[in-house]
């Protein structure tokens, strides 16, 4: 049969950070529309009619690996060419910031 290649593909489960129900909640309370996804990010936040995409990661991996994207991430980045089109971090407070600034432009 022609999808033997099916059963060969690499499975990896898709693992949360732990933190990532916390920050969906607290985006939720300001007003955010959030929509939990796997590829490219890990939600789209929509608020006034602007779709963002938001990638939360986990503080306890610590400081340099905050800022770290894998390489679907990069090369997501990379297609749309568009400023904060990905807001990476580790809090609401943090993802809310960019977002709005990115309201306001």
């Amino acid at each position: 049969m022609g999808y033997k290649w099916l059963m060969a593909m690499p499975r990896f489960a898709k693992t949360r950070d732990l933190n990532e129900s916390d920050v969906f909640m607290r985006l939720r309370a300001r007003g955010w529309a959030i929509e939990p996804m796997d590829v490219p990010c890990d939600a789209l936040a929509a608020r006034r009619g602007r779709v963002h995409c938001v990638e939360i990661k986990n503080p306890e991996r610590g400081r340099n690996a905050v800022k770290k994207l894998t390489p679907a991430q990069k090369a997501f980045r990379l297609r749309w060419k568009t400023k904060g089109c990905l807001h990476v971090g580790v809090d609401d407070e943090d993802i809310h910031r960019q977002l709005v600034s990115c309201e306001s432009s």
